[in-house]
């Protein structure tokens, strides 16, 4: 029995404009597990002071977390240490795509403090729907962005506020003063 080596196919190696975007994402993911560590330290922990390693701390699965982020984002920044210089300032789909969810979830962030959770659950649901599914006709999408947001907040709104009793955040200028 012969075994063919001529059709083998190895693992290609990521072009060097990848690899350099790669580096500094791992960069930042590395940072931000190192304050996220720091973070879940410094959480208070329902024992003795000083034990905040033992296994009666809130900030234990956080802690697991963040050093498991920084421990890969550290192979990973090792890994494409050698492509740090070539990145190009032209941005791929991909990376359009993954910047314009970080916006998306950033406006959310904001707006929930402002407006409360309904308005900004109901738009970052449509706006997701409306933004990503690009196979569709634009009247379809955005029809079935409003019903898919529709039925995602009042769901979440019925399971966590109603049946769970989680207080959801309020708009700011409806919380007492």
């Amino acid at each position: 029995m012969a075994i063919d080596t001529q059709n083998t196919t190895h693992a290609e190696k990521p072009s060097p404009d990848k690899s350099g975007f790669d580096f500094y994402s791992s960069i930042l993911l590395l940072i931000l597990g190192a304050y996220i560590l720091f973070e879940a330290v410094s959480m208070p922990s329902f024992g003795q002071s000083g034990e905040w390693w033992k296994y009666n701390t809130p900030g234990l699965t956080p802690m697991s977390l963040s050093i498991a982020l920084i421990i890969l984002s550290g192979f990973q920044s090792w890994k494409n240490r050698r492509y740090r210089k070539n990145i190009t300032t032209s941005l791929s789909p991909e990376a359009r795509r993954v910047f314009l969810i970080f916006g998306f979830l950033f406006g959310y962030v904001l707006t929930v403090y402002i407006f409360g959770f309904l308005a900004p659950t109901f738009l970052i649901v449509a706006l997701f729907y409306i933004a990503f599914a690009e196979t569709q006709p634009l009247v379809k999408r955005i029809s079935i962005g409003l019903l898919c947001a529709t039925v995602v907040l009042c769901t979440l709104w019925y399971v966590f506020g109603v049946i769970f009793l989680v207080p959801l955040p309020e708009p700011i200028w409806l919380q007492a003063t």
